[in-house]
């Protein structure tokens, strides 16, 4: 299946200096994924995820954070990886900040900082595109009475 935009044709240029320590460093195609992990709790992706990410199918967050007014922190530097046709599977106990991420990610709620591309398309700038080809279903029924179920589609 193609994806109709094209994807990242169009990188920034970024010194060592600016790069976040989870990008990829020296040429190590792992360093996103090992930045903040123990190396024995890290499995390399096989070559066809890697593929993926080569070509920009995939959903990667990096530096996810939402702090509100009150100073709390729901979301504190959230980096992960979604692979096309893999399941993926937010779990932790309440108040760990699954909600507040998909909301972040979404466009529900605005990120405090971090960014987020699906298929090489900037999640927090570019959110019509991106409502385009991503959908979510939350948790609690949004239903309204004066809406068909075509219209709620």
């Amino acid at each position: 299946m193609g994806f109709p935009y094209d994807c990242c044709k169009s990188k920034k240029s970024v010194s060592q200096e600016d790069q976040d320590p989870a990008e990829n460093r020296n040429g190590d195609p792992n360093a996103f994924d090992t930045a903040y992990i123990a190396p024995d709790n890290f499995e390399a992706p096989p070559r066809e995820i890697l593929q993926q990410e080569q070509q920009g199918r995939i959903l990667k967050v990096s530096n996810l954070r939402k702090k509100y007014d009150n100073g709390f922190k729901a979301v504190n530097g959230m980096n992960i990886k979604m692979y096309s046709d893999q399941i993926f599977v937010l779990l932790g106990h309440n108040g760990a900040g699954k909600t507040t991420t998909i909301s972040m990610l979404t466009g529900l709620l605005e990120a405090t900082e971090g960014e987020a591309q699906v298929f090489c398309v900037d999640m927090f700038n570019e959110m019509n595109t991106v409502r385009k080809f991503m959908g979510v279903c939350p948790q609690h029924d949004v239903l309204f009475e004066l809406l068909s179920v075509e219209e709620h589609l």
